[in-house]
């Protein structure tokens, strides 16, 4: 078996099933060259003769260059045949990748970079994406293919994102990039507000024609203002945001009371609730009680139509004897 290292290769071997019938002293190991380089056929020189060991580090090799290697017995009758051959490539981890460089988007960041000035011996396989939003803190983000490009949809808003790119292949990962930062722009905000009109009731029924309406609102970012309206088109605007009052003047009967939130990105909601004004139910606010007046009155006017027959009738009675 042979095993990549940086600039070396691990030889490793079993002893074989038989001695010949004297002891194993040493092992020889051959390093197969071409005479040509376009010459299939290696020519196998000694490399090394080494002691009754089952491994071997050669080093001095090239990375990305691949040697191949076989290994045979030595006891006191000589050298045995020799294994069959393997060969490795040497390598070590890819170099930083260049020229990083960060653009900002509508709620991305686009990351650009070049291939690694070499790859260690080995193709990069893949980049590893740092990112943080403290210099230096960067996390591990995403592992992307063999590619130079990458566009982060997560980099934080209205904040500086900071990244780091390294290389991958077979040996593992390189060492990283210089940092590089931007900050998103960020993504229009379409969520509407929401708004609930807490006083008076949905379906209530009032006394007077001047009410104080009560309110919640909220919104993803920040309320601008609330208004109120009686008719759909007269808008009056109401003290406080979050919560919030407004008085109105209504009609008598049915009516329909409206709230509208605005957010700072000018985005509104509408609640509407029904109410019914009943002045009837109000002593106060419905005037002279004039029903029980006509009823006084129509009492008045039987008495003294009474007690005036009763002395027309009077008069006309003869005088007794």
């Amino acid at each position: 078996m042979a095993t990549p290292g940086d600039s070396e290769a691990t030889l490793s071997w079993q002893a074989p099933a038989s001695d010949g019938g004297s002891p194993i002293t040493n092992y020889t190991i051959y390093r197969g060259i071409r005479r040509i380089p376009i010459y299939p056929i290696l020519i196998w020189v000694p490399l090394v003769t080494v002691g009754n060991v089952l491994t071997y580090v050669v080093t001095g090799l090239t990375n990305g260059r691949t040697t191949s290697y076989e290994v045979s017995a030595v006891n006191a009758v000589g050298v045995g045949a020799r294994s069959s051959s393997v060969s490795v490539t040497p390598r070590t981890t890819p170099q930083t990748p260049q020229n990083l460089s960060a653009t900002p988007g509508t709620g991305f960041i686009d990351l650009r970079w070049d291939a690694p000035t070499a790859d260690g011996g080995a193709p990069v396989t893949a980049y590893s994406v740092y990112r943080g939003t403290t210099s230096g803190g960067e996390t591990l983000l995403a592992t992307t293919g063999d590619f130079h490009v990458y566009r982060d949809y997560g980099a934080t808003s209205s904040v500086r994102n900071f990244y780091e790119i390294a290389a991958v292949n077979a040996a593992g990962e390189g060492t990283r990039s210089a940092e590089v930062s931007a900050i998103p722009t960020p993504l229009p905000d379409t969520t509407k507000p929401s708004i609930a009109i807490t006083s008076p009731a949905s379906g209530a029924t009032v006394t007077s024609v001047t009410i104080t309406v009560q309110g919640t609102a909220s919104d993803n970012a920040a309320v601008l203002k609330v208004e109120v309206s009686v008719d759909g088109s007269t808008w009056i605007l109401a003290a406080g945001t979050t919560t919030w009052s407004a008085t109105v003047t209504l009609g008598e009967g049915a009516q329909t009371i409206q709230a509208r939130a605005t957010d700072t990105s000018n985005n509104t909601a509408i609640v509407s609730i029904p109410i019914t004004v009943n002045l009837a139910l109000s002593g106060s606010s419905a005037g002279p009680p004039w029903g029980l007046i006509s009823v006084a009155a129509f009492v008045v006017i039987v008495a003294a139509v009474g007690l005036a027959a009763r002395r027309l009738i009077q008069r006309r009675k003869p005088p007794r004897n």
